[in-house]
């Protein structure tokens, strides 16, 4: 047991969402019991510089623990910090790593499936996104606990609800996918999409408890797949123009699926049609996978139109934002031009 060996805990929070979601509530036993480091102070998508800084206040010595209780962004900088901590400097081409200091992942989102992955994210000096993967920052111990997430805005909740949703419609199609991630992806798309709508417009607390499943297996999804063209794309918004990550996977979600949809038809690519029947069955997709997803999401109250979301695409920038790893994964290969026709 975990418990029966932790005496110093490192705990890493949001800025907010500690107090906000009921976390600093949750864990007040485990705070007065344990002598607890809490870092929090780190930008809402793990940069570089916030690794260096933080780093510098934790004496690893004294640490037997360490508590990630948060957003993905809150996770994922738990996990940079166990990965860096015995280098000397951030070397993103890094991938050797061994601790002997259990990671538990508490999500306080229903979306980002963090706490099921064994990689995490982490944005250079340039602003430019890089995975950093390791079998062994798979979280020990994860909780899954509904009522952190419950009292999410609306908003959030849609976005959150979203990056879950493509999670599982980009690991299903992706080129890693294998039989037991693809029982994964579908499990959680039926729960997220039967149950985000009702979660985001109503605040209805079973359909949030399935989002909090639907998430979490989004999540075990994608540690086996990985995700693919949208995840690929959504960093350029992200980066260039603030727009939250669930949001950012949103904007071309409608016009992936239509160009991967086409060209099985195209390609009269058996495999890949079968994959696009299960998934429309599912989507309830009859005729146009774009307009079906879009009217999905902004049914959600989520703006995709680029016009009115004041984004105007620098493609040169754009294409050196592509994260060309998650692009592979794709289950047919894209071109700039066809990238270039998904924006438009």
């Amino acid at each position: 047991m975990i418990e029966n060996s932790v005496t110093n805990i490192l705990l890493i929070t949001g800025k907010k969402s500690f107090i906000s979601s009921g976390a600093k509530l949750f864990l007040s036993k485990i705070i007065k019991k344990y002598k607890v480091v809490i870092v929090s102070d780190f930008s809402a998508n793990p940069k570089i510089k916030d690794l260096i800084k933080i780093r510098k206040k934790i004496n690893w010595n004294l640490i037997d623990c360490v508590i990630g209780i948060g957003g993905g962004s809150v996770i994922d900088m738990s996990k940079l910090l166990m990965f860096y901590k015995d280098s000397i400097n951030i070397d993103l081409s890094k991938n050797s790593f061994i601790s002997n200091i259990p990671l538990v992942a508490i999500p306080t989102t229903a979306g980002s499936g963090s706490e099921a992955t064994h990689f995490s994210v982490i944005y250079d000096n340039d602003n430019l996104k890089h995975s950093v993967a390791n079998q062994n920052l798979l979280p020990a111990l994860t909780i899954l606990n509904y009522n952190l997430s419950y009292n999410l805005s609306p908003y959030m909740k849609a976005v959150s609800g979203l990056d879950a949703f493509a999670q599982a419609i980009e690991s299903y199609w992706s080129v890693q996918a294998n039989e037991e991630s693809r029982k994964y992806s579908l499990q959680a798309l039926e729960l997220i999409y039967n149950n985000l709508k009702k979660s985001v417009q109503e605040n209805d607390l079973d359909a949030h408890k399935m989002m909090v499943k639907g998430s979490n297996l989004a999540g075990k999804a994608i540690n086996i797949a990985k995700t693919t063209a949208c995840h690929a794309l959504s960093y350029y918004f992200t980066s260039n123009f603030g727009i939250a990550h669930g949001h950012a996977v949103s904007l071309t979600l409608g016009r992936v699926y239509e160009f991967n949809y086409n060209k099985a038809h195209n390609l009269s690519d058996a495999k890949a049609l079968k994959i696009f029947e299960n998934l429309n069955y599912i989507l309830k997709i009859n005729n146009s996978p774009y307009d079906s997803l879009n009217n999905f999401i902004c049914n959600l109250g989520i703006e995709i139109d680029l016009q009115k979301l004041n984004i105007k695409i620098d493609y040169n920038q754009l294409f050196k934002n592509v994260n060309l790893e998650r692009m592979k994964n794709n289950i047919f290969p894209l071109k700039k031009q066809d990238i270039k026709n998904i924006i438009l």
